[in-house]
């Protein structure tokens, strides 16, 4: 299974679903993420870490956990509109193209009460490796 970053850790994130191809996370509303103290939503770096992160979880389940991702090369993150005060939010990223280098990826953020009320979306794509980077460290020289 997948893990959390230190950074998604941080940020309270939570495994809330997990599929063939994706991924779902929540980050719980705290006051210590709020980025605009006015309406009490989140800061979009919050969103964008929980993006990165759940995409990473997706592609590690499209590959059955048998290939790792590296680097993220490109992320775009579509913020449409401010989330909302106290509420918990949910990311999910699906995973739907794998490639020899490069796998694909895109995701929702929504408020689980109102799922079809997206705050934000997200897409990019990733470096991947048949070895486990955390592994290789490991290796004598």
């Amino acid at each position: 299974m997948a893990r959390l970053s230190a950074a998604a850790k941080a940020l309270g994130g939570k495994v809330v679903d997990v599929g063939s191809n994706s991924a779902t996370l929540v980050v719980d509303w705290r006051e210590d993420l709020v980025g605009n103290p006015e309406s009490g939503a989140l800061m979009g770096g919050v969103i964008t870490t929980m993006v990165d992160n759940v995409s990473a979880m997706a592609y590690f389940m499209a590959t059955n956990g048998t290939k790792f991702p590296l680097a993220t090369l490109d992320l775009r993150i579509e913020h449409m509109k401010p989330s909302k005060h106290g509420k918990p939010l949910h990311v999910r990223s699906e995973c739907h193209k794998v490639g020899r280098q490069v796998a694909f990826f895109r995701a929702t953020a929504w408020h689980p009460e109102d799922p079809d009320d997206v705050v934000a979306t997200g897409s990019g794509t990733f470096m991947v490796s048949d070895m486990d980077p955390t592994l290789s460290a490991l290796r004598p020289q």
